[in-house]
C-alpha cells in the first residue's frame, strides 16, 4: 500500500535466491518473487508494476555487461 500497489500484479526481481524475500511475498495475493536470472520476457511484462531490488538491479547491470555485443562477433 505504500507504494501505490494494491489492487495490482506485482513482480519482485532479486538478485538471487532470497528466502526471506520469498517468505515475506508468497502469501500476498498477485506477488511473485523470481531470481534476475530466471526472468524471461513473458515474465517480466505479465505483472503491472516490476520492483527490483538494488542487489537484482547490479547483478543485471553485471549480465549485461558481460554478454557479448553483436558487433565484437562480427
Amino acid at each position: 500500500q505504500a507504494l501505490g500497489l494494491a489492487g495490482k500484479s506485482l513482480l519482485v526481481a532479486t538478485a538471487g535466491a532470497e528466502p526471506n524475500v520469498y517468505l515475506s511475498g508468497r502469501n500476498i495475493d498477485r506477488v511473485s518473487i523470481s531470481p534476475i536470472h530466471e526472468l524471461n520476457a513473458y515474465k517480466v511484462l505479465l505483472p503491472k508494476r516490476l520492483l527490483i531490488t538494488k542487489a537484482g538491479l547490479d547483478a543485471l547491470k553485471s549480465a549485461a555487461e558481460q554478454r557479448p555485443s553483436k558487433s565484437d562477433s562480427e
